[in-house]
């Protein structure tokens, strides 16, 4: 019985894939080289595969941002632009590439980000 609530409450095959997606690599090189590259892939992947009944975008956000802030690094990007790119990434609005330079540009270490931390 417990194996089929897990089982109802997210896609094992898409939460593996989401997560995978940083560490891909093809011809023994990454094919996320940089950090902001595999935090992308990681957020993205999790928000458009639907691994969970609720809350994808929620947890795709929250994994990038964490894989950033445990590497030193943050989001500079108001709270209303990141919800905005992130729905779009969820509505199909923005490929994988273009997230990744979205996100790039944005991405900074922490004591450079606002005066909150």
């Amino acid at each position: 019985m417990r194996n089929r609530a897990v089982s109802k409450t997210f896609r094992t095959g898409a939460l593996e894939s989401a997560i995978a997606q940083p560490r891909m690599t093809f011809a023994g090189q990454d094919f996320y080289p940089d950090l902001m590259g595999k935090a992308a892939a990681l957020g993205y992947s999790l928000i458009r595969n639907h691994p969970f009944i609720d809350g994808n975008k929620r947890i795709g956000h929250t994994a990038m941002e964490v894989m950033l802030v445990f590497n030193g690094y943050e989001i500079d990007a108001d709270m209303d632009e990141q919800e905005q790119v992130i729905l779009a990434v969820a509505a199909g609005e923005f490929s994988r590439a273009e997230f990744t330079a979205w996100l790039k540009p944005r991405v900074v270490p922490i004591s450079r980000c606002s005066p909150l931390h």
